[in-house]
């Protein structure tokens, strides 16, 4: 292959993987045509893709985005799966499509967010709830305690209250 071609390749696979936060690495002996069709159709659904390239093309257009640290996973039939938005759902998606095919790939490592995973830690990032979800615990872990507050004010003003129209109401029984 000419120099000249291979800067092309991997200018192009670079292009494709540029805004993706999560990366996959997966062996995917085994996988036959219309199994990678099903799971790249399910990998669309949660805004992620499938890229089978040269271990050496992937490793230069990697090392050009910044993550040469997936560069020990690429060994043997490879086969890159890249999302530019939530990783938990793109491991999930891949996790659950691949106990639902004989378990055809084996996950080699991730890189998410800067960070390398082995497969037990993209196994256990497919069972985190959605980003959405997480977000919304979030907020109703930080909103819990102003909401006590704000009901236990308005406790003590309803007391209060309560205490004065008792008052008011002995007044005029003792005038």
């Amino acid at each position: 292959m000419s120099v000249d071609l291979r800067a092309r390749r991997v200018d192009e696979v670079s292009r494709r993987f540029q805004g993706a936060t999560s990366f996959i690495v997966v062996g995917y002996s085994g996988l036959r045509s219309n199994q990678a069709s099903d799971l790249r159709a399910a990998l669309r659904g949660s805004r992620a893709g499938m890229r089978v390239v040269k271990n050496s093309t992937a490793a230069l257009a990697l090392k050009g985005l910044g993550h040469e640290a997936l560069a020990p996973h690429l060994a043997g039939p490879t086969a890159l799966v890249y999302g530019e938005s939530d990783a938990a759902q793109v491991a999930k998606t891949l996790i659950t499509w691949n106990e639902a095919n004989e378990k055809r790939l084996v996950i080699r490592g991730a890189l998410v967010a800067g960070r390398l995973m082995n497969p037990a830690e993209v196994t256990a990032l497919s069972k985190l709830p959605p980003r959405e979800q997480l977000l919304a615990q979030f907020v109703g872990t930080l909103a819990a305690p102003a909401g006590a507050f704000v009901r236990t004010l308005h406790a003590t003003l309803q007391k209060f209250v309560g205490t004065l129209d008792a008052v008011t109401s002995k007044l005029p029984a003792q005038g």
